[in-house]
């Protein structure tokens, strides 16, 4: 596959990926949603009104983040790492809805104020990663730039329609990144080193704090 995809989603035969790439339809453009048949078939890549940046071709920001299916919407949901916002499209890849979160931790960055040549795009906030969980709320796992105040990990959750529920629920260290929800609605996040890794889980009951496990050593998995 061309490009540098990110995240899957595999809906009614239809592969969404978020990745940076560039497409030609019929002039290069990027391509940060694309969609294919399971037989590796390009159907198109769905036009995603980003900020623009001057003299960036392919924004890294824009090529991670979130995506993922909301079954009762029938919606598949782009989140792009930064700017913080849910693009929301049909199943034929029409942009429906664009929802920006009210009351999240995550700071936009200036995209007007960013200039040709290289960004340090670590110093900016990221949503590493947003899943739909089994119940219809949706996880959101947002990483501070690293800046003063900043280079700390928390989830954020929201309702079915996008709307913010839960702040600022801590992910310790030894956690690392969401990965995704087992089909009980557990969170499963992954924490990946050159000596050891692991795997862990954690539940979010409504309402309330998740109950995350204690740190993990070696390689191991915690329920």
């Amino acid at each position: 596959m061309p490009g540098l995809p990110m995240r899957f989603v595999l809906v009614d035969g239809v592969l969404w990926v978020i990745g940076a790439a560039t497409v030609r339809l019929p002039e290069p453009r990027p391509g940060y949603v694309r969609r294919f048949r399971t037989t590796g078939e390009f159907l198109d890549a769905p036009e995603v009104p980003l900020p623009v940046v001057r003299g960036q071709s392919l924004v890294t920001v824009f090529g991670h983040g979130g995506l993922f299916y909301q079954p009762a919407r029938r919606r598949v949901v782009y989140v792009p790492a930064n700017p913080f916002r849910f693009f929301c499209f049909d199943l034929a890849g029409r942009l429906v809805a664009v929802r920006d979160p009210l009351g999240t931790r995550h700071e936009n960055a200036d995209f007007a104020g960013i200039v040709p040549g290289p960004v340090l795009w670590s110093t900016v906030d990221w949503v590493h990663n947003a899943i739909a969980l089994p119940d219809g709320r949706v996880a959101v796992q947002v990483i501070k730039g690293a800046r003063p105040g900043g280079d700390v990990s928390f989830l954020e959750i929201d309702d079915e329609d996008l709307n913010l529920i839960e702040r600022d629920i801590p992910i310790p260290y030894h956690l690392g990144y969401l990965l995704g929800a087992d089909r009980d609605g557990r969170l499963c996040f992954g924490n990946f080193q050159v000596i050891g890794a692991s795997i862990a889980k954690a539940r979010v009951p409504p309402p309330g704090l998740p109950q995350l496990p204690p740190p993990a050593t070696g390689r191991s998995h915690t329920e």
